[in-house]
């Protein structure tokens, strides 16, 4: 145990969340941790074509992206507090998705601008090693991420669809190239908050090793929140308007 301590407070600042890097950082320390513990699983490669459904339906949200959410919840969230929920209902074939709401102290324009630069990530997602937009369009572009964690190079590929009017954007996995994912997709949605932004984020990620349910949701809880807070950070911090 203190070695499986030490191993998530080494990991616990490289975990990202604009794009789901932060999850697959986790599921390879998943993979580790359950090395370490003589639970070695197989692996095996992805599937590519698979289909993956297209959008979400993020109507359990309502207008203000707070509809699922309980008072105290709410409360918490004004406060500055992120707060996690599961929302199988958001994803078509009812995949549980790992959702979280926060608050950004930003206007929601200014909030849209640094996380639909999804170029930009590489300004305060220092775990992205090498990071190359691949196509551009007005309505979509492809990303090609290279992270390193514990000497390995984890490479993939996502298409972000941008819907801007709504301030709506989600992504999945390129099935025309190889991927070191099975299954990767997620999303941000922006709700106006007055001069502040609620934000809506989601993601799902099946690796191509098998994984613990225990240290899944172990794992992605407390990481995805530190590298929230970086983003939001990040955001608050003005660093984004000064280029």
């Amino acid at each position: 145990m203190p070695m499986i301590k030490k191993t998530l407070s080494t990991f616990g600042s490289i975990f990202a969340v604009v794009i789901p890097v932060s999850l697959l950082l986790s599921l390879w320390l998943g993979q580790l941790l359950t090395t370490i513990n003589g639970q070695e699983k197989a692996s095996s490669r992805p599937k590519t074509g698979a289909a993956v459904p297209s959008g979400f339906d993020l109507s359990v949200f309502g207008p203000d992206g707070l509809s699922d959410l309980t008072e105290e919840q709410k409360s918490k969230l004004f406060s500055g507090e992120i707060i996690f929920t599961s929302s199988p209902e958001v994803r078509p074939g009812h995949q549980t998705v790992l959702s979280a709401a926060l608050l950004f102290p930003r206007p929601v324009e200014k909030v849209w601008a640094v996380l639909s630069a999804t170029e930009r990530q590489v300004d305060y997602l220092d775990e992205i090693e090498e990071l190359k937009t691949i196509e551009r369009a007005p309505d979509h572009n492809k990303v090609e991420f290279l992270v390193r964690v514990m000497g390995q190079k984890v490479r993939y590929t996502v298409v972000h669809h941008f819907v801007p009017e709504e301030y709506y954007f989600w992504w999945e996995l390129d099935r025309s190239v190889h991927n070191d994912l099975k299954e990767l997709f997620g999303f941000w949605k922006l709700y106006y908050a007055g001069d502040k932004t609620v934000g809506r984020y989601g993601s799902y990620v099946r690796p191509d090793f098998a994984l613990p349910g225990f240290l899944r949701s172990m794992v992605l809880r407390s990481n995805i929140k530190l590298t929230l807070e970086k983003v939001r950070n990040f955001i608050e911090s003005g660093e984004n308007e000064k280029r």
